[in-house]
């Protein structure tokens, strides 16, 4: 029978400190060792002063990658505090041997392969990214999608919530002739510099560059009294795509 205030399923993993040098070192030996250690054990195993050993212990229990327990005493005085690996922190170590976690970028070029094999795989591409362009818009409230900070206590200019969105995501977009954009929002040539998926871009262009068309036209969907449209030219540009925003 479920306790009442118990969530069910797995806790999100805790954001990682920097994991390198010999703090990455004494979590590997935590990891590889069934028993609880402490300080004076790992610093004879592992060389260097206690106390750069007990700081960095210190770090990895505070991030919730170690536990600290006293151990068990025969004698009078204060136990020793013995750190054992936790769950997360294992999990954490074997991520960094292995070259980090398996991230949103994996994830979407495993769907890029994916819908690259489907024959309307285009057009699918494209209704996933309105999908995601108009959650985004949801998810965030009136006026605003995915940028961080209070919600806008009215709408905010379709130009300036997608090129607020596609620079948080990695595209650094740059307005063509800003000032003309400033005077009155109905239009935009924009320039997309960088793109956080080019080498699946170039491999699979009508998929990748149709998710991205159709996130914008996502994020641009609710606007009254009537949506925008929008063009994306893929690789139009010298060290650009081109993205047009037009009444």
């Amino acid at each position: 029978m479920r306790k009442p205030g118990v969530t069910l399923g797995p806790e999100p993993l805790p954001d990682l400190p920097a994991l390198h040098g010999i703090r990455l070192r004494v979590l590997g030996e935590l990891t590889r060792r069934a028993r609880p250690l402490d300080t004076a054990t790992l610093t004879s195993r592992l060389g260097g002063h206690p106390n750069t050993i007990r700081g960095h212990l210190e770090v990895l229990t505070e991030a919730g990658l170690a536990s600290r327990d006293p151990l068990p005493t025969s004698g009078r005085g204060r136990p020793a505090l013995g750190y054992a690996v936790t769950p997360a922190g294992r999990t954490a170590y074997r991520m960094c041997r292995a070259g980090g976690p398996v991230g949103a970028a994996d994830v979407a070029e495993a769907l890029v392969e994916f819908l690259a094999g489907r024959p309307d795989g285009a057009a699918q591409a494209r209704e996933f990214g309105r999908h995601w362009g108009a959650g985004l818009v949801t998810a965030a409230g009136p006026g605003r999608a995915g940028v961080e900070g209070t919600a806008a206590p009215t709408e905010e200019p379709t130009v300036d919530r997608v090129v607020a969105t596609l620079e948080r995501m990695g595209f650094s977009p740059e307005v063509n002739d800003p000032a003309a954009h400033a005077a009155v929002d109905t239009a935009a040539e924009i320039r997309l510099v960088t793109c956080p998926l080019l080498q699946a871009a170039r491999q699979h262009p009508a998929v990748v560059c149709g998710i991205h068309h159709g996130l914008v036209e996502g994020l641009a969907a609710d606007q009254q009294p009537s949506p925008r449209h929008v063009t994306l030219l893929p690789f139009a540009a010298p060290g650009s795509c081109v993205l047009t925003i037009s009444a």
